[in-house]
């Protein structure tokens, strides 16, 4: 493929830089043959992939393939788009979404494609969902999706049917073929234990919004875990808590109220373990002492936090260069090299959840 991947990106160069030019017939197979110096079943396959993208055509009555006058149309068709979708504009700001964003758009320049982010505004309910997608795809030109964001199971059959290529992040469809990567895998079950470990024998969970499927998982995650490691568990350890200050709130004093300290808390959300952290100083809840805190998301600034958080590392910028990668795949070549991908979480351990070192 590396021989065919050559020819395809010179032949696209002298289309899009004017050298074949619009309605001209390009060189014979043999000529390319010499030109390249590679096989005839090479050039074949380059040029069939060169018409499946829409450079070269062939023409009723005349021998040969002619570079196509549409898809060029006297400009240079110097990139390839593809479009990240997120949910909101505030998403833009959150460090996460930050992190996942950049390392798409780098991948998208290392693979010569352009990137445009775009922002769901309509609302998971919205039935003009789909078409809003549908639109800015089209008045974008764009070839393909990221989409890092929560959509309705309609829209996403829809989005199926549409053969648009589309990669889901933190999202997934059962029984669809689009792909999807989720870079959650592992990490609630390596908090659990790690808690464990530290002589917590009590676990608590704040979740996000239960109404999304990504949220199922984790949830299934730490119910497995404490069940394989003994530790009692039953719906109140769980909270939701849906990235909203109140909630938090709410479910902090909750756990306070009928648990005994100290006990252990694994917060879905790196900002709204921030949120616990705050409100236990204002209760005079002590952290490791009273409750060990894992937030989830691995934001940089965490180890700022008082005491310095532990967190999962969701190892977003993987996803995001592997949402690319599928992408590029399926726009050039057709193919999809792996459809669903696990990425495993990784437990950066800090001051918040050891509660070993302070007991000595």
């Amino acid at each position: 493929m590396e021989k065919t991947d050559r020819v395809i990106k010179e032949l696209k160069k002298e289309i899009e830089f004017g050298i074949l030019k619009v309605n001209e017939k390009i060189p014979s197979e043999f000529s390319l043959v010499d030109k390249f110096s590679v096989s005839r079943v090479t050039i074949r396959r380059a040029l069939s992939q060169l018409i499946n993208e829409g450079y070269l055509i062939k023409k009723k009555g005349r021998k040969g393939l002619f570079v196509n006058p549409e898809e060029v149309s006297g400009e240079k068709l110097l990139s390839r788009n593809i479009g990240v979708l997120i949910y909101h504009p505030s998403e833009k700001s959150h460090p996460y979404m930050t992190r996942f964003i950049l390392s798409a758009s780098e991948e998208c320049g290392i693979n010569d494609f352009s990137c445009q982010i775009f922002n769901l505004m309509n609302g998971k309910n919205n039935k003009e969902e789909i078409s809003y997608i549908l639109r800015i795809v089209k008045e974008n030109r764009l070839d393909g999706l990221l989409i890092n964001c929560y959509l309705t199971d309609d829209t996403l059959f829809s989005l199926e049917k549409s053969n648009i290529p589309v990669v889901l992040v933190n999202h997934y469809l059962p029984g669809s073929t689009i792909p999807y990567i989720l870079p959650v895998y592992r990490g609630v079950e390596k908090g659990v234990r790690h808690l464990y470990e530290e002589g917590y024998r009590l676990i608590n969970f704040i979740t996000g919004p239960q109404d999304q499927r990504i949220v199922h998982e984790p949830i299934l995650e730490f119910q497995s875990t404490c069940k394989n490691l003994g530790i009692p568990y039953d719906t109140t350890c769980i909270w939701e808590g849906s990235y909203n200050e109140d909630k938090v709130k709410k479910g902090l004093e909750r756990f306070l109220s009928f648990q005994h300290l100290p006990f252990g808390l694994i917060v879905d959300d790196d900002i709204m373990a921030g949120y616990v952290m705050n409100i236990c100083k204002e209760k005079g809840v002590k952290i490791p002492e009273d409750i060990g805190i894992i937030g989830i998301g691995g934001n940089e600034m965490t180890r700022f936090f008082h005491p310095p958080l532990t967190t999962i590392n969701l190892k977003i910028e993987e996803a995001g260069k592997k949402g690319i990668e599928i992408l590029t795949r399926m726009i050039l070549y057709k193919e999809v090299p792996q459809k669903n991908i696990l990425i495993e979480g990784e437990l950066i351990i800090r001051e918040s959840s050891l509660l070993k070192s302070i007991r000595r």
